[in-house]
């Protein structure tokens, strides 16, 4: 019966044209993000600001699951009716950000480990009767000369593959998200590189857990040079790189992939994602692929609300504007 729910929600996912909105920021991460667009971050804003994106009208055309925080899976809507229910009123299926953030590995002060095994089943079963049918959970890796080291990438992917089969368990489908991030100077290829072993280790540790891998959906960055690289990767050669990267680390039988933004622009996300989505046709990826994007459908829509809160019908247009066109891109 679990693995039947799974199944569903991986279908629910994946329908044609949809992708996900992630709008499961840590409160301490939107606090940045609100003090960055002008705005003050308090329980009452940070509603406000998820209210905008989930009564959106129609985005439910463009967006199949939202990832929540856990303070976003208990609030209500200016009309009094909870988060949760008007999702599943829409036929968006809620998930829900079960990690608690990172912590340094001992011995090695450059790099992180993400926490939260501690009490994971009781929050797992918690968050299943508040309406969450799937869970996100995310480590981060930086690429340097010593980085990532095998020792980050065990850590990292054993976490993971423990967190994934206790949400198989209660009937939860585990998103996995090995993140290489853009900061620093490195080219495409090491980018490649990183990703691979972090995807590698990851699948390594899901089959030591003996976790379902057709039941688990991989999170992934694009294969991207370093944010501060002065060699810069043209779309065509984001997706060339991202699906070779993707086709030689990750099993057929997996649930699908979806990408994230990793702090791209909105422009520079959508359009290294219809070349991937190309790329993935051109070569008959085994897996569905869609987007998981965070910033590229939020920032439009957050400067509106940090100039005028009570906008929230332009802000609305704007998030929809960007959710139409990443559907299109995966079409």
């Amino acid at each position: 019966m679990a693995q039947n729910e799974i199944k569903k929600t991986i279908k629910a996912l994946f329908a044609n044209g949809k992708g996900l909105l992630a709008a499961d920021e840590s409160t301490p991460t939107i606090t940045k993000r609100f003090a960055k667009a002008g705005l003050k971050s308090t329980n009452k804003t940070r509603r406000a600001y998820r209210n905008i994106f989930i009564t959106a009208k129609g985005m439910e055309k463009y967006i199949s699951g939202i990832i929540l925080f856990d303070e976003t899976i208990r609030q209500k809507a200016d009309n009094g009716t909870g988060f949760v229910k008007i999702l599943k009123q829409k036929g968006v299926v809620p998930g829900i950000k079960v990690d608690m953030g990172a912590e340094e590995i001992s011995g090695f002060p450059a790099e992180l480990a993400t926490s939260g095994l501690d009490g994971l089943e009781k929050r797992i079963r918690e968050y299943k009767k508040l309406g969450a049918r799937f869970a996100k959970w995310r480590a981060v890796y930086s690429i340097s000369k010593q980085t990532p080291s095998k020792k980050a990438l065990a850590e990292n992917s054993k976490r993971m593959a423990k967190y994934a089969k206790i949400c198989q368990k209660h009937g939860i489908l585990p998103i996995v998200e090995p993140e290489v991030i853009m900061d620093g100077t490195h080219n495409i290829m090491a980018g490649k590189t990183a990703t691979i072993k972090a995807l590698c280790a990851l699948v390594g540790a899901l089959g030591k857990e003996r976790v379902q891998l057709d039941k688990v959906v991989f999170k992934c960055n694009m294969v991207l040079p370093g944010s501060g690289s002065k060699s810069k990767a043209s779309a065509s050669k984001v997706a060339t790189e991202t699906v070779s990267a993707l086709k030689y680390s990750l099993p057929k039988n997996i649930g699908g992939v979806v990408f994230l933004s990793g702090g791209q622009s909105p422009a520079q996300a959508i359009n290294n994602l219809k070349a991937i989505s190309n790329q993935c046709k051109k070569y008959k990826c085994q897996w569905p692929i869609t987007f998981s994007f965070a910033r590229a459908l939020q920032n439009e829509p957050l400067n509106i609300f940090a100039k005028k809160q009570n906008n929230i019908q332009k802000a609305q247009k704007a998030f929809i504007k960007r959710a139409k066109m990443c559907s299109r891109a995966i079409k």
